[in-house]
């Protein structure tokens, strides 16, 4: 048997509750004009927290601004899109009804680019830690 045991000896924080500070943190500087960086392993945390702030900016619990994913994030991002048949079964649905990518769509909202870019505008950026 092979395991994940980084975090198995530990008592966790709710994971809503975890998500709606993150929302509300990135929320509180993007408002005041300023950029979030939110360092995230590339593979499977990164995917997780671009899509937690995804709702948050459908929901409105986020203003407009974009989300830069850089570094290994974008290629593992397009491997997720190509995957979309290993994903969960309501991914698989989001990406079936809404006939767009799962990780990029075109417009100011959510955007792959690079940190540079990321730079010159208020919004997050996701990069690996």
């Amino acid at each position: 048997m092979i395991t994940e045991g980084t975090y198995g000896d530990a008592i966790h924080a709710n994971r809503k509750e975890q998500e709606r500070a993150l929302v509300a943190t990135v929320a509180r500087v993007v408002r005041r004009g300023g950029r979030a960086l939110l360092p995230a392993f590339a593979v499977g945390r990164a995917q997780e927290v671009a899509l937690v702030l995804r709702a948050a900016r459908t929901a409105g619990e986020l203003p407009p601004a974009p989300i830069h994913l850089d570094g290994m994030v974008r290629g593992v991002c397009v491997l997720y899109q190509a995957q979309v048949h290993d994903l969960n079964p309501r991914l698989q649905n989001y990406v079936r009804n809404a006939r767009r990518p799962l990780f990029v769509t075109l417009g100011a909202c959510w955007v792959i680019g690079t940190l540079d870019e990321a730079d010159r505008t208020t919004g997050a950026a996701i990069a690996p830690g």
